[in-house]
């Protein structure tokens, strides 16, 4: 139970510690009470579970390195690198974000603020180069060689041509060689309102170091602007101390248990999840891709969360089965692989960093049809919260021990990915009549990472759910049709999930016709 307490709270980002032996809980997100029940229930135990992880945090102690012309980069560093050299790649490693200011702003004070931050976060300041004998390796530069300028526009209520900035900008690539590999803009719209816009690139960046630079910005401006004591602390450690700790830990063979665990979950034959429409899979793998979009209403989303409340688990685990259900109907396959990402940030040194810390996890669960939902979702459960006790294992890492044989044309060992991202706005709460919830937004040209990616977001009471897919391999249709499917097959499900699996029915006429391109296709090979 502690453990299942813990992973919820990690797939929620709540940051959970000890001050004077009482459990302290943080977050930028609402905390829900089911959770804050839990932890009351098992108080004891758990101030127990942290005394030992203390310990252990403290012995693992990370070093801040000596000064040096450059440095190791990070597992997951070296794959971005390599993707960066493919073409398409370098665009859909943008990480890009905007926040509204209102009222009147001190421009300088401003840009005081952003260079501030650039000097206190050395990896907003790093490029990468290749040494004498062929390896990739960061190198820091000082806040002045780091030619980063804030750039400013006035577009005077012209709404369209600022997303226009905004949209073209994000489809813009870094130079990883040459820096910055940050770029920010201060976007004016009105008297009353600018848009600070900024945009990283994902080597030196992820979702949480997206939180942190915002927060670092304000906290520098408001000190600035009014004379007050700057908030922040000073940051411990840098990327690259974080960089060297990692390559030591599997060295030392410190994660040994971990290596173990992945081996025996990713043994035998990786399957392949052979979902393409009517079209032939590129040779080599592309990152064309789109995004649509609609929601998941407040009833439904109430089923979700009381089911997994009521059977453990979280409202994501709850979503990976049903995804896991949906994909066995899709293709026949009973043994599934997909993938799903964690912030990375269990050592208490890393909370404030920002940086590239986010690591992929491989969710392997496999579907017996004759089975309940109950059932599997038992069992899935559990090897959800197994994998999240070995996230710390680095995939790309992983990868290379276990040896996997590379297939251009795919990503490793998964295709498809399911992400949960927590709303750290308590002001957005969207309500929704039913021709929203039936309704869909289709955004093109936003690049793909791989086949197909569901992102779910919690918005007050309902949940958005965002497919974004390989335009190479998928039609708008055919994805349209996945969503729904998978909207009507979550509702089956909850308001039965004592059923057998395969009794569960969605659309069927899609599902036949779907069956006869298969048929066809094969016939053409």
């Amino acid at each position: 139970m502690i453990k299942e307490i813990i992973n919820e709270l990690e797939s929620k980002e709540v940051s959970i510690y000890l001050e004077n032996n009482e459990i302290v809980l943080e977050s930028e997100n609402e905390i829900d009470f089911s959770i804050i029940d839990k932890i009351k229930k098992n108080k004891p135990l758990l101030v127990n579970f942290l005394n030992k992880i203390d310990e252990k945090q403290e012995y693992d102690s990370i070093d801040v390195v000596a000064v040096d012309r450059d440095y190791p980069i990070s597992y997951a560093q070296r794959r971005l690198w390599i993707l960066n050299q493919f073409d398409g790649g370098d665009v859909v490693s943008n990480l890009y974000g905007k926040i509204e200011l209102e009222g009147e702003y001190d421009l300088d004070c401003f840009e005081r603020a952003i260079h501030s931050v650039i000097d206190r976060h050395e990896i907003l300041r790093t490029v990468f180069v290749e040494n004498d004998n062929g390896e990739i390796r960061q190198e820091v530069k000082s806040t002045e060689e780091s030619n980063f300028e804030l750039i400013y526009r006035d577009f005077y209520n012209d709404q369209e041509s600022l997303e226009l900035y905004i949209k073209n900008d994000s489809l813009k690539a870094f130079n990883l060689t040459k820096g910055p590999l940050i770029r920010a803009a201060i976007l004016k719209l009105n008297s009353e309102l600018n848009i600070f816009y900024f945009n990283m690139h994902h080597i030196i960046s992820d979702g949480w170091s997206m939180e942190v630079l915002s927060k670092d910005v304000l906290g520098y401006y408001e000190a600035y602007r009014f004379n007050k004591k700057l908030s922040l602390k000073e940051l411990p450690i840098q990327y690259k101390d974080y960089t060297l700790w990692q390559l030591n830990q599997i060295e030392n063979q410190n994660n040994n248990n971990s290596i173990n665990y992945w081996r025996d979950i990713l043994s035998g034959d990786i399957p392949i999840l052979n979902l393409s429409e009517n079209k032939t899979r590129p040779k080599v793998m592309t990152h064309n891709g789109d995004w649509l979009g609609t929601y998941i209403d407040k009833d439904l989303l109430t089923k979700i969360k009381r089911y997994s409340q009521t059977n453990g688990g979280s409202d994501f685990t709850v979503l990976l089965a049903v995804l896991n259900v949906l994909l066995h109907k899709y293709t026949s396959g009973r043994d599934i692989i997909i993938g799903t990402s964690v912030t990375g940030r269990d050592h208490a040194d890393l909370k404030d960093q920002i940086g590239f810390y986010v690591n992929a996890l491989a969710l392997r669960n496999k579907i017996d049809p004759e089975e309940t939902f109950d059932s599997f979702y038992s069992r899935l459960r559990e090897n959800t919260f197994g994998a999240y006790n070995h996230q710390m294992y680095p995939f790309d890492k992983l990868v290379e021990d276990l040896n996997i044989k590379k297939d251009l044309s795919r990503n490793i060992l998964f295709d498809t990915m399911l992400i949960l991202q927590n709303n750290r706005d308590h002001k957005i709460d969207i309500k929704l009549n039913q021709e929203d919830v039936n309704s869909f937004v289709h955004v093109k040209n936003t690049g793909s990472k791989l086949d197909l990616e569901l992102v779910f977001e919690e918005l007050g009471e309902v949940l958005s759910f965002k497919l974004i897919y390989n335009t190479d391999i998928f039609d708008a249709s055919f994805i349209k049709q996945l969503m729904t499917n998978y909207k009507v097959l979550l509702l089956k499900i909850l308001n039965e999930p004592n059923g057998i699996i395969k009794q569960y029915r969605y659309q069927q006429e899609f599902a036949k016709s779907l069956k006869k391109r298969n048929i066809q296709r094969l016939r053409n090979l």
